[in-house]
């Protein structure tokens, strides 16, 4: 639910000379106000010390700083940075057009008091109460625009602020929400030729930038910017923008394009070691290397590298630049986590100095730990390796020997999936297995082949086993059926108890639950959307299913519905089962009604949750109202199509939407069942 804070602000007179004045009648344009901050935006940040938390602010506190980023570009949506000479925090505005009233350059003054403070993946934010979102998760609200004059006062425009001049190597904590300056830098290699941003659809596009000093960062734009078409340039130079992070990555975020000066030769660095020559130690396989983790984080032994072909692919966003995996000739293959960003493009051949360098798992995934840049060096484009063609059943049986290398499955159902983002379960026929896409992936929104023939990395997350795609030309139509029945391991559950599940809030199915029943609403009449399918169970329960695509069942019909990992919710108070592929489910011939249950409306009221989503029948009933749906009655969608129904006892509505084959049809007006 959402918080409220009281809107009355307290005026202090130590720090206020006219609170009154300064805060209920805001300032003309660039005028000078008879305000002054009492701390600063590094010590109000201070008072954010759990991430994750909401502090709401309940002393007089006023800072205050000058915009640097603000909405007018569109890569920022309902918020804007400002700073001091301290540090700088973003502010969350519940509006749009937010430039006119606080234009970059702009002082403001921000009343504290009433506000909260919280946090985004590590970035501090200030913000009004929090509210719940539709998966429950609480968030912090911006400021309305009526409440927004009363926290910000307008202070003078055109307020000059330079960017701190910093290294990639240097940007931390301290510079989050400033305006920094790099120097010496150049976009990637597989970033030329790009634009900032995915203008159709609009996507949200992270492109890194490398140091011809050492390091690596990304420039995160969105889809929305009004520069998102524009090509990068190619040449090296300088960036200026707000710093930001995204849990462990760096990025910049620039205003518009002229915050961007590359017109500079490239240099010859690749943002990380150098190119070309070697890094110092003895060769030792990637294998032999996997052999030393007995099962506790150990050290890799002193004077000692790795060389191999880089099998994983940042450039598409379904790795994060920090990690890469490397495949040797030996066939083994190992993750490495760098200190930074990395510059290493699928098919780079590199070696690596892992003297001393943590070898531990995390989340069940070995990787080489907290591995520098600097000690990597590219060695030109390498061969990649041939995938090693497997089935699911093989992958898992001898999964520590493929973990991390490149493997190909064959035939694999992807369930009806509608797109790559998040987990799909692949199916072929020998086992299922988790394949999981990141939402900044390049292909995230794509849909995949009903049946594929899928390359990817062998991974793992804590006890699952996972594929990972490099890009979209990973997943290649195999053409047929293919997958395994649906039913495979399912456990077959009364509806009763997959309903009793349900305890008021947004949950998963567990894996491999499955349930059997008879499709009891209809599609073809058009009065049920040809998403949804209302089934009834042996055991006279019912529940909506929304599947992800529109089904083929018609009334009567006998189905399997493989409904593990599927997510329970309640719409408009009506309980389902959300977003289940349709290749999750399957007809098993026709089958038998359900007898309806007799009940008066009364009754039906009253025990309305244990019939809900069930055939019902109530007798001697009178309908009013005239036709199912009439474009003359009522003012809304609702009203046009409910007629109401009586039997003595109470009334209920009759509902019917407009598609319905039988919607301009009139109820009959003699006593019903």
């Amino acid at each position: 639910m959402k918080k409220f804070f009281s809107i009355l602000l307290a005026c202090s007179l130590v720090v206020f000379t006219n609170c009154k004045k300064a805060f209920d009648e805001p300032p003309s344009e660039s005028v000078n106000v008879d305000i002054k901050s009492n701390t600063t935006i590094a010590a109000l940040k201070a008072m954010h010390k759990v991430l994750g938390a909401f502090d709401p602010i309940t002393t007089d506190i006023t800072i205050e700083g000058i915009v640097t980023m603000d909405d007018q570009s569109g890569n920022f949506y309902k918020t804007i940075v400002f700073q001091d000479a301290t540090a700088g925090i973003e502010l969350k505005l519940d509006g749009t057009g937010l430039f006119n009233d606080y234009p970059v350059g702009r002082k403001i003054f921000v009343n504290c008091k009433g506000l909260t403070l919280g946090d985004y993946n590590g970035v501090t934010q200030l913000g009004y109460g929090t509210y719940v979102s539709a998966s429950g998760f609480e968030n912090l609200s911006g400021i309305t625009t009526i409440l927004a004059p009363t926290f910000v006062v307008k202070g003078a425009t055109n307020q000059k602020i330079e960017p701190k001049i910093v290294k990639i190597s240097e940007l931390n904590a301290s510079v989050v929400s400033t305006l920094v300056k790099i120097e010496n830098v150049q976009f990637g290699t597989l970033a030329i030729g790009k634009t900032y941003a995915i203008t159709k659809p609009q996507t949200t596009v992270n492109l890194a930038i490398e140091s011809c000093d050492g390091g690596a960062a990304l420039v995160r734009t969105s889809g929305y910017a009004n520069f998102a078409g524009t090509t990068v340039p190619d040449k090296n130079g300088s960036i200026v923008g707000i710093y930001s992070v995204f849990k462990t990555d760096k990025q910049i975020y620039i205003r518009d394009p002229s915050d961007v000066a590359m017109t500079n030769v490239r240099c010859n660095g690749t943002g990380g070691g150098p190119t070309g020559g070697s890094v110092s130690g003895d060769l030792i396989s990637i294998g032999d290397v996997r052999k030393l983790f007995t099962g506790a984080a150990t050290k890799a032994p002193a004077n000692k590298k790795i060389a191999g072909v880089i099998i994983s692919d940042k450039d598409n966003g379904n790795t994060t630049g920090k990690n890469a995996i490397i495949q040797g000739a030996d066939g083994k293959g190992i993750a490495i986590r760098f200190d930074a960003n990395n510059p290493y493009p699928v098919g780079e051949s590199v070696e690596i100095e892992i003297s001393d360098i943590e070898i531990t798992e995390f989340n069940g995934l070995l990787q080489l730990n907290n591995q520098p840049v600097a000690k990597s060096v590219s060695k030109g484009k390498g061969t990649l390796p041939t995938p090693k063609k497997l089935t699911i059943a093989a992958l898992a049986a001898d999964f520590e020997n493929n973990e991390s290398t490149l493997v190909l499955i064959e035939k694999a159902a992807t369930g009806g999936a509608t797109k790559f983002a998040g987990t799909i379960t692949l199916n072929d026929g020998t086992g299922k297995l988790a394949m999981y896409t990141a939402p900044a992936a390049s292909f995230a929104a794509d849909a995949p082949p009903a049946n594929a023939n899928i390359v990817g990395v062998a991974g793992q997350f804590n006890t699952t086993l996972q594929i990972v795609m490099r890009s979209k030309a990973d997943a290649t139509d195999a053409g047929g059926g293919g997958g395994g029945p649906v039913t495979g391991n399912l456990v077959i559950e009364p509806i009763g108890t997959i309903r009793d599940l349900y305890k008021g809030a947004l949950l998963s199915v567990p894996a491999d639950k499955g349930i059997v029943g008879v499709v009891i609403s209809d599609k073809d009449t058009k009065n049920s959307s040809a998403l949804n399918c209302v089934v009834q169970g042996a055991d006279g329960k019912g529940i909506t299913v929304r599947f992800a695509g529109a089904h083929p069942f018609a009334l009567g019909e006998n189905v399997e519905i493989n409904i593990g990992g599927a997510e329970m919710s309640e719409y408009n108070g009506l309980l389902q089962l959300n977003k289940v592929p349709v290749a999750n489910a399957k007809s098993k011939g026709a089958g038998t009604l359900p007898t309806p249950k007799i009940m008066s409306i009364v009754d039906y009221i009253a025990g309305f949750e244990n019939v809900e989503s069930t055939l019902i029948q109530i007798k001697n009933a009178t309908v009013t109202g005239g036709k199912y749906f009439d474009a003359n009655r009522g003012t809304s969608t609702s009203s046009k199509g409910t007629v109401k129904a009586t039997d003595g006892s109470g009334t209920i509505d009759i509902y019917t939407v407009t598609t319905a084959t039988f919607a301009g049809e009139t109820a009959p007006s003699t006593l019903v069942s």
